[in-house]
């Protein structure tokens, strides 16, 4: 992913579809046969799944790297190659959004994890 977004493609962030596993997802739902398919972070029971479970140091690595809001949909895009140059720092400024989020310092708190959300 950090290839494709060096090389100008404006990733914004990624998911995992679905959060818990589907009941009859292999028929599209059209028939009631109450197969559970694992394809979910986490079982049907909340428990988390081997996919969860890698999934979360994705996030971790991730977190500083993808933007938190969808101030990147603004126009004009700025590439990564250009984040640096005059023009890119100013566009940032010039921003309310981009001004109130804050940037959490290296020591700062943990990242959240995959199962940050999940109600127990």
């Amino acid at each position: 992913m950090l290839r494709v977004r060096n090389d100008g493609v404006p990733i914004v962030g990624f998911t995992w579809y679905s959060l818990t596993d589907q009941v009859d997802w292999d028929s599209a739902l059209r028939e009631n046969n109450g197969r559970m398919n694992p394809v979910g972070l986490y079982d049907l029971d909340r428990n988390i799944r081997p996919v969860g479970t890698a999934y979360q140091p994705l996030i971790a690595d991730w977190y500083q790297v993808l933007p938190t809001q969808s101030m990147c949909l603004q126009v004009p895009i700025v590439m990564p190659s250009e984040h640096n140059y005059g023009w890119a720092k100013k566009q940032r400024e010039d921003v309310p959004a981009y001004q109130s989020v804050p940037i959490p310092e290296q020591d700062g708190p943990a990242p959240p994890t995959a199962n940050a959300n999940v109600d127990r």
